[in-house]
């Protein structure tokens, strides 16, 4: 009985942790018909995060960022082309977001600014079979494996276009997909990595694979907006395990002393 509560309680944490999230992005005048509101994934993310809220802007700004939990940050205005680049300010308003704890879920293409603030640059393996990638401990990562399903492979060119992969993946980042040929197409930046207290972010190198997986809700995409909205979730679970444990043994020291 006691492991049933103890796993019922977490589990209610980690669901409550992601609850009342509010979720930003570029809206039509910066990326065309494929905001997420025109693709029908904001939508989507907020009938699947309980609680969730969508707001949407032209430009990055501190106001704006300052809003936000989590920001999907995307560069594509059709299949093939990409927005205009990041200004100097956006990226500025982008840094001083993600060290004040912001989250970002980046899924971005070939315009190169949009990853330069973290020091990552993106290209492209055109040979054989590059399209296939996989996560090697996918079940230890709150990415492949989260509240919103599990996964270990996925693939970069499901449309049949091009595989993006991280040429750099700068001073931050690390990797935790791999193409076939071992190259990064999933990465992701932890807390504190970039200064302290500075927020986590995950970074898909094709935009294809995050929409592959709202399609398929296969759970890599919806996993990543929840791991970066709640950088504290895995220290208020242990908080409140800890807090369990004190009042279940509480009740039960005095158990013993009543008998």
């Amino acid at each position: 009985m006691f492991r049933i509560l103890i796993v019922t309680f977490i589990a209610f944490c980690i669901e409550s942790a992601n609850a009342g999230i509010v979720i930003g992005a570029f809206d039509a005048t910066r990326t065309s018909t494929y905001s997420l509101k025109n693709l029908g994934l904001a939508d989507l993310i907020t009938s699947r995060i309980s609680g969730s809220s969508f707001v949407e802007g032209p430009t990055l700004t501190d106001s704006f960022l300052s809003g936000l939990d989590v920001l999907v940050l995307t560069s594509n205005t059709s299949f093939s082309t990409s927005s205009s680049p990041l200004t100097p300010s956006e990226q500025a308003a982008l840094l001083t977001y993600i060290g004040h704890g912001g989250g970002i879920v980046a899924v971005t293409s070939d315009e190169p600014s949009f990853m330069a603030p973290f020091g990552i640059v993106i290209s492209r393996d055109s040979r054989s079979n590059a399209n296939h990638s996989s996560i090697p401990n996918y079940l230890t990562n709150p990415i492949s494996n989260g509240p919103y399903g599990t996964t270990s492979t996925f693939t970069t060119d499901v449309f049949g276009g091009v595989n993006n992969i991280f040429a750099t993946l700068g001073p931050y980042a690390h990797g935790i997909g791999f193409n076939s040929y071992g190259l990064p197409t999933l990465g992701q930046i932890d807390e504190n990595a970039i200064s302290p207290g500075s927020g986590r972010v995950v970074l898909f190198a094709d935009p294809e694979t995050a929409l592959e997986s709202f399609i398929t809700s296969n759970g890599l995409a919806l996993n990543a907006i929840a791991y970066v909205a709640v950088p504290e979730t895995s220290t208020m679970v242990m908080m409140s395990f800890v807090a369990v444990i004190g009042v279940t043994s509480s009740v039960r020291r005095k158990g013993f002393v009543r008998k």
